[in-house]
């Protein structure tokens, strides 16, 4: 539980900080409330993710390398992927120094720490708590995987990519949709096999260079 408070706490110094800055940068993206309630809310699934079949967040059956280590180079190959497909993306001109996606450093390293955080609870945290809590924990207590566990994944695995849409000819559209797809079913693998600081720390490899990186470069050579 005291990992999760550090989580929590992050969100919500997140939540303080976007407020606090100057409001220079056209596209600043806040850390909203409503994300902040929904993490404040992933608190109480913490203490039930056994009865659903998953690790807890320091599970001692899992090691450091299953879950710190190996998502998060699993994730920097998924945002090596991306810089490859934004190497074909020709984004709209808006006149910004940074494109709408990104946030100006060191406020992005805390911003999107952040937004991984809520993410998981929303897509991962939550959902596979809470439904496989009542259809599928006996299966995956047994070390076999349910179906539930797959339609879970599956539609979080929809859901997710939405945000990641920008305007891009639809084939390129279609790819980043895609590769995020099988992106968030690997999450769901980790969160499974090694719980949720794994698949946190596949998003937040893919978001150091995607986001915090780029942003950095981009920021500093445009």
């Amino acid at each position: 539980m005291v990992i999760y408070l550090i989580l929590l706490g992050w969100c919500l110094v997140a939540f303080v900080a976007g407020r606090l800055l100057p409001t220079g940068h056209q596209a600043l993206r806040l850390f909203e409330g409503e994300a902040l309630a929904v993490v404040f809310l992933g608190f109480f699934a913490v203490p039930y993710q056994h009865l659903a079949g998953l690790p807890t967040l320091l599970d001692i059956r899992v090691s450091q390398q299953h879950r710190f280590l190996a998502p998060f180079v699993v994730g920097i190959a998924f945002a090596l992927a991306d810089l490859l497909a934004l190497h074909f993306i020709r984004l709209p001109a808006t006149g910004q120094l940074l494109p709408s996606f990104l946030q100006p450093f060191p406020y992005s390293f805390l911003y999107f720490v952040a937004d991984a955080i809520y993410l998981e609870v929303i897509y991962r945290l939550l959902p596979f708590t809470i439904l496989l809590s009542l259809l599928g924990h006996r299966q995956l207590t047994a070390g076999r995987t349910p179906l539930a566990f797959w339609i879970v994944a599956a539609l979080c695995a929809v859901a997710a990519p939405y945000q990641l849409i920008v305007k891009a000819p639809p084939a390129l559209m279609v790819t980043m949709y895609v590769l995020h797809f099988v992106f968030n079913m690997i999450q769901a693998l980790f969160y499974k096999n090694a719980g949720l600081l794994a698949s946190l720390s596949m998003r937040l490899g893919n978001y150091l260079l995607w986001y915090i990186l780029l942003g950095m470069w981009l920021q500093w050579h445009l």
